[in-house]
């Protein structure tokens, strides 16, 4: 490389780098989008939580976007009532199986005549393409039917060789689609044992047909796209990783040595230094293959052969490309898969424009400003697609694009165009055509989610505003969130979260903020739980204890975690009582998750957690074990009364026939946890007969309500003396509670005024 050339690329790279570093403030100006907003369209689309699940198959021999973990999320769509299918786009696989046949091939330079099967020949090839020569050695007489005579020379047929191989294929499906299985470990879809997370509820709950639309469970059938049979084995509800119809098998013969026309990927200067020398060398060490491919405009397509370097570029993907490269290559692969499925722009056309790229810009580009680096590998395909210039990343010499006709140029260059103006508007209309699993919810508007982001994308001058926009994303985030937890995707719940926080709260608003909004997301997602399971039936209370578990299992370290525990013992105390054949196997783990809390520490727990217990003991007839957890609650609160109780449907088939009526009527009540602690207090020494003691608590219950200020304090009080059989007393603490206008449910237990007469002296 001369020195101007290389002086131009290092300045490209710094400027790159300013870009990067003004990720908050800049904007885009074809599209005009901010590259803030662009990035969190980015991060919605091809979320972390999705890239960091795609792991490469060690196998090297099993290439393909699933087997490097460069495939994108699947997109599913409803055919009919309760019948879906993944949508396939474009004809690639994403897992080919190369099978290599025990023949010795190598180059003119390298050959050892006598042992080898074939001499690699690539004169009068497109460069990347080969021909193979049959060597008259005595080692090829059971090829012969393979052969092709041209111009006097033996070829090895690559159409003849490759009908042969399909056809043994074919002949031999059972072992071949084994292979996929033994693949994917036997069809892992949804690895958690149910047994062992829903332990407590009965098996009843655990049907997967009620879970609806992520990869972790469809409610109906999901189909394969092609086969009728697989229709029969979908029946569990589980989406497959990859179906047979998406699967490959190549014949493939291993190169002895590395393609003398890929010497200079060995030796050309790097700007930043991608790959490292490590990794060149690791990869020079990989096999090179030849299949039977011919280039597009091949004049003798029936005996030219392709050089694969498919297992080089698995090798160099595993090494070098970190989560938000991967992440941004698979932005690209989004964008341009409608244009893809038109049959002219190929995956390895983008394949080669992202790994030029990494060469290209710093690696901390990648992260630091994503949207930057999606549209430079947008802008580079069309600049590409207008030279009709693209080398391949390992052939410098294959252009890739020099078979294009002019028509098809323009046709690509102005698909592509039109989404570099409007890159989140392709995305859009792919989120609303299609599901997009494991990334939205099903049947989430797209388009509405992303309104108040777009609208403060048209809106946004400088980083003023930026905090304001970091609110819209929060908010949106919180709308995939309650998606997810309606579908089970308690994982994604977490994980929505984690993403914003990560890439816009702490950029924007600092690390302190990041660090306090973290701390906060295990509380946030329970009250979310306690919130949801409001609208549950009883049945599916094994829910919000998956997801209580979840949650602990996820954030609590250390001695932490007490109000997760409490509210796991609450929502096992509640199951007790909807489960009433197991209520006693219920019961005793409530009462070891109610342990577990008190001897922990931090969020939830105090007063609240002991009113929960206590009411535990209460309705366990332990009473005499309660009243020690009452009377901490009583000395710690009542004089200045902070802590609250809340009770929820879940929490109603725990409570007397008062508090259900008032939770079925108000959809919940929330007390000042001193005040259910007497409410408990006078309870419990009435059921000792202890009649002293139950007149003071009484004599307490009534100075704590009427120094909390909270009118709605006395429908507690007023339930009690019902309870005592105190009708009288009952009835003026509910005529002081009918002071608060919203409590409206006092009017049952007033006695009903007497009618008024009509001037006739009869009651109307």
């Amino acid at each position: 490389m001369d020195d101007g050339k290389k002086e131009k690329i290092t300045n490209v790279g710094r400027r790159d780098c300013k870009v990067a570093s003004d990720f908050i403030s800049s904007r885009d100006e074809i599209s005009g989008l901010p590259h803030l907003h662009f990035a969190f369209a980015i991060h919605s689309f091809v979320p972390r939580r999705y890239v960091e699940t795609q792991n490469p198959v060690a196998t090297p021999s099993v290439v393909g976007n699933y087997a490097e973990g460069m495939r994108i999320p699947p997109l599913v769509i409803q055919k009919s009532k309760n019948t879906f299918e993944k949508k396939k786009f474009i004809p690639d696989s994403d897992v080919t199986f190369l099978h290599v046949k025990d023949v010795i091939v190598d180059f003119p330079d390298s050959i050892d005549a006598d042992q080898a099967n074939y001499v690699i020949s690539t004169e009068s090839c497109h460069a990347g393409y080969c021909r193979l020569k049959i060597l008259d050695n005595g080692n090829n007489e059971k090829y012969a039917n393979l052969a092709i005579d041209h111009k006097g020379i033996n070829y090895l047929g690559s159409k003849k060789s490759d009908m042969q191989f399909r056809t043994k294929i074919s002949t031999n499906k059972k072992a071949i689609d084994s292979m996929l299985s033994t693949l994917l470990n036997k069809g892992h879809g949804f690895d958690v044992k149910f047994m062992d997370v829903f332990s407590g509820v009965p098996n009843d709950s655990f049907n997967l047909n009620r879970r609806p639309h992520t990869s972790v469970g469809f409610s109906g059938i999901l189909v394969s796209a092609q086969k009728e049979e697989d229709k029969n084995k979908a029946s569990s509800g589980l989406i497959e990783d990859v179906y047979q119809d998406e699967v490959d098998h190549q014949l493939a013969f291993q190169c002895k040595t590395w393609p003398p026309i890929a010497n200079d990927w060995k030796t050309r200067e790097r700007t930043f230094q991608w790959p490292s020398a490590a990794t060149i060398d690791k990869v020079l060490h990989c096999p090179v293959h030849v299949v039977p491919v011919c280039h597009s405009s091949s004049g003798n397509a029936d005996i030219e052969w392709k050089l694969s370097f498919a297992v080089a570029e698995k090798r160099l993907i595993a090494e070098e490309v970190g989560d938000t490269q991967r992440q941004c290559y698979l932005v690209l692969y989004m964008l341009c898969l409608s244009i893809m499925a038109e049959g002219i722009l190929k995956i390895s056309h983008i394949r080669s424009i992202f790994f030029h790229a990494c060469e290209n810009l710093e690696t901390r580009m990648w992260h630091k400003n994503p949207a930057f680096c999606v549209l430079y590998l947008l802008d580079h395909l069309i600049k590409s697609i207008k030279k009709k210039q693209l080398p391949c990343y390992f052939v410098k010499l294959n252009n890739m694009m020099d078979h294009l006709t002019d028509l098809q140029v323009s046709q690509l260059e102005r698909r592509l165009t039109n989404v570099r103006r409007k890159p989140i508007e392709e995305l859009l209309c792919l989120g609303e055509t299609y599901t997009i699993l494991d990334v939205f919810p099903y049947n989430l508007n797209i388009r509405k989610l992303f309104a108040a982001v777009l609208a403060d994308a048209k809106s946004y001058k400088d980083i003023a505003q930026a905090q304001q926009s970091v609110a819209y994303f929060i908010n949106a985030s919180n709308a995939v969130c309650n998606g997810f937890y309606h579908e089970y995707g308690f994982d994604h719940c977490a994980s929505v979260f984690e993403d914003v926080i990560d890439n816009f709260v702490e950029p924007v608003l600092g690390k302190e903020e990041a660090v306090n909004q973290r701390d906060y997301i295990p509380h946030l997602l329970n009250q979310r739980n306690i919130e949801f399971s409001n609208d549950l039936p009883p049945d599916d209370i094994w829910k919000p204890i998956t997801f209580c578990r979840f949650l602990i299992v996820r954030y609590v370290e250390g001695n932490t975690g007490a109000g997760l525990y409490e509210h796991l013992a609450c929502l096992h105390h509640a199951a007790a009582n909807i489960f009433k054949e197991r209520r006693l196997e219920l019961l005793k783990t409530a009462d070891v998750q109610f342990n577990e809390a008190l001897k922990r520490e931090g969020e939830g727990h105090g007063a609240g957690l002991f009113v929960d217990y206590a009411h535990f003991l209460c309705t366990c007839g332990r009473h005499e074990e309660a009243v020690p957890h009452i009377m901490r609650v009583i000395s710690t609160e009542k004089e200045k009364p902070e802590s609250v109780n809340y009770y929820g449907r879940m929490e109603s088939h725990t409570v007397d026939s008062y508090l259900q009526n008032e939770i079925n009527t108000n959809g919940g009540i929330e007390v000042l946890s001193v005040v259910f602690a007497y409410y408990l207090l006078v309870d419990c020494y009435n059921v000792m007969k202890k009649t002293t003691d139950v007149e003071n608590a009484l004599e307490g219950f009534e100075k704590v309500c009427e120094q909390c200020g909270d009118l709605k304090a006395y429908n507690l009080l007023g339930y009690t003396y019902l309870k005592l059989g105190e009708k009288d007393k009952a009835t003026k603490t509910f005529t002081r509670a009918q002071k608060e206008p919203s409590n409206k449910i006092v009017k049952q237990y007033l006695p009903k005024p007497p009618a008024k007469k009509g001037k006739n002296g009869h009651r109307k």
